[in-house]
Parts: C-alpha cells; structure tokens; sequence
C-alpha cells in the first residue's frame, strides 16, 4: 500500500508538470494565432492595395482623359512585379504561420491527452488505495470482533 502512495505522490508530480507544459502551449497557441492575425492582416493589406491601384488605373484610363505612355507601363509592369512578389511572400508567411498554429495546436492536444490520462491513472490509484484501505480497516474490525467473541466463548465455558 506504501507503494501505491508513493505512485501517486509521483503521478501527481507528473501531472503537476504536465500541466505547466500545457500551459506553456496554450501560451505559444495565442502567440501562434496572433502571428497568423498579424500575417493575414499584411496579406489582405498587400491585396487591398494592389485592388485600389488596379482601379484607380482603371478609372484614370477608363474615362478617356489620360492615356499612359511607355514609361508609365514600364513602371506599372515593375509595380505589379513587386507588387506580385510581395504577395507571395506574404502568402507563404501566412502558410507557414498556419504551420505554426497547427504544430501549436497539436502539441497542446497531446498535452491534454496525457493529462487526462494522468488524472485518470491518479484518480483510480487512489480508489484503489481507499479501496485497500477499507478492506485493511474491515479484516481488522472483524479481526478484533472475532477475538473478543472468542474471549467471550472462553469465559462463558469456564476455560479461562
């Protein structure tokens, strides 16, 4: 029964320490999905920009008073160029923050896992101990009650 005691006494460390880590992901899940929200946000931006310089060419072109030159288009192609790159590049920082928050939310899944296992394991340890201990408590009442019936037989009869 010692033994059992002190399993518990370990598995309550463990979990104890289990329980810290989930914490500590839980932090890094928050700090993944705020990287993702400020990694989206860039992209969006990138993407709004490039939507509302798209149609203010349109219009400027469109309505028939400015018409672009060579060295306009050149600078519209590089734009877009850029403009094309630094989407991409914002593209796969949201992929890759979407990695992270994946990992992130995965670990903090097994995490709980095995701390649900954990207070499982305890919780029927220390049934198991109270259990052990009741029957422990009941062989000595029953113990006790029998010497003392025994006492009582050999006294009735003139044994003692």
């Amino acid at each position: 029964m010692e033994q059992k005691k002190q399993t518990i006494h370990l598995v309550r460390q463990v979990l104890k320490a289990r329980q810290w880590s989930e914490e500590s992901a839980k932090g890094a899940l928050h700090h993944a999905n705020a990287d993702l929200d400020r990694d989206v946000s860039a992209r969006d931006s990138i993407v709004e920009r490039v939507e509302q310089n798209t149609l203010a060419l349109r219009d400027a072109h469109g309505s028939g008073g400015a018409r672009l030159d060579l060295d306009q288009i050149q600078r519209l192609r590089a734009w877009q160029g850029h403009s094309e790159a630094a989407l991409l590049s914002a593209q796969s920082t949201v992929d890759a923050s979407n990695i992270r928050v994946d990992d992130a939310r995965e670990q903090l899944g097994s995490l709980v896992s095995e701390r649900r296992v954990l207070q499982t394991l305890q919780e029927r340890l220390v049934d198991r101990v109270a259990s052990d201990e009741a029957r422990a408590q009941s062989r000595l009442v029953d113990e006790t009650f029998a010497a003392g019936l025994s006492h009582k037989q050999d006294e009735t009869h003139g044994t003692r």
